[in-house]
């Protein structure tokens, strides 16, 4: 398999953690093997089939997800049920499973689905979420230690409003690159990347703000555990047509014995803009706030939960987004080495 392309996103300060040759070695040898994964089940939710083959995924614009294409993934369509939970279990095996997976969120109330992959084998996958307005979504996606893989995941909004938070768990080497594209509406999002047990989580994020008073404001927080390295990075722009929009592109880190790098650009066309700023911070908890908190009855561990679970709601609005974000993160933090 030969591939050409750009490989975007490097920077004097940030470039690929993840080797993008050594990928396609990983790719070529578990075609070769020839062992496919187990396929894909649902809790709470419906498969209702096929998406039709000639579906790509949108923003498609590197190495990656070119290589995604190449692999001819299976389309499935999931519509989450009327319940708030719906568990999506992914069994890659040891094998490869190239996937493409459209999330139908068939109305305004506040949902949790997980994606749950199984097996270490390489996973290369691309997630669609599509929802009318007022959607509101907590997506939580754990992958264990295994093989390097890849995920994409894209959303687009015209003419709607929506909130969607994201708590991604992983133990192997991992590519994400997300795309969002807001159009005369409004989009608030928050990504929380957790690296654990020595892996590499490399995130990239293109955005456009496009129409009449679009708003599109996305924050991250970086985790690194266990001697991990996470990277957060991305561009998002406002369209040269656009109007009275409102962007902001803010990434925070924490470091648990690892290390977490950030790179947050903006890029503006216009200047019809009623808002637009980015911000990158290098989070560390003080002993006075430690000590503030413990004389409260605190151990040091919950303490850190604590001011975690603050940090994870930073840039949240809705009260339900928020809660149920706390409560999934909590869960993941409460497996983490943290001190105390």
């Amino acid at each position: 398999m030969s591939i050409e392309g750009d490989f975007i996103g490097d920077s004097p300060t940030i470039r690929h953690y993840i080797e993008p040759r050594e990928y396609l070695k990983d790719v070529e040898e578990s075609r070769r093997e020839g062992l496919a994964g187990g396929g894909v089940t649902v809790a709470g939710g419906v498969v209702s089939g096929g998406a039709g083959s000639t579906w790509q995924p949108p923003g498609c614009f590197s190495i990656y997800c070119q290589v995604h294409k190449t692999l001819n993934p299976e389309t499935l369509v999931v519509d989450a049920g009327p319940d708030t939970y719906t568990r999506v279990d992914i069994d890659v095996g040891e094998g490869l499973l190239p996937l493409n997976l459209v999330l139908n969120l068939p109305d305004p109330s506040l949902r949790v689905v997980e994606f749950n992959v199984k097996g270490g084998g390489l996973l290369s996958a691309w997630v669609r979420i599509r929802g009318g307005s007022g959607r509101r979504l907590v997506l939580k996606l754990n992958l264990p230690e295994g093989r390097t893989s890849y995920i994409g995941v894209s959303e687009e909004c015209g003419g709607c409003s929506g909130e969607r938070a994201v708590i991604l768990e992983s133990s192997r080497t991992l590519r994400v690159e997300e795309f969002i594209r807001v159009e005369s509406s409004s989009f608030r999002g928050k990504n929380i990347a957790v690296a654990e047990n020595g892996s590499k989580l490399d995130w990239e994020t293109r955005g456009v703000a496009a129409g009449d008073s679009p708003l599109l404001h996305l924050h991250g927080l970086a985790v690194s555990a266990g001697g991990s390295t996470t990277a957060l990075r991305g561009v998002i722009s406002i369209d040269k047509n656009s109007r009275r929009g409102s962007v902001v592109y803010g990434l925070d880190s924490i470091q648990l014995d690892g290390r977490s790098l950030m790179q947050p650009k903006l890029e503006v066309y216009t200047s019809e803009v009623k808002e637009a700023r980015h911000y990158a911070r290098n989070v560390r908890f003080t002993a006075d706030q430690l000590f503030y908190l413990s004389s409260r009855g605190l151990s040091t561990r919950e303490a850190y939960v604590l001011l975690l679970t603050g940090l994870a709601k930073t840039g949240v609005e809705d009260p339900g987004v928020s809660s149920l974000l706390e409560d999934v993160f909590r869960q993941v933090l409460l497996k983490l080495g943290l001190p105390g």
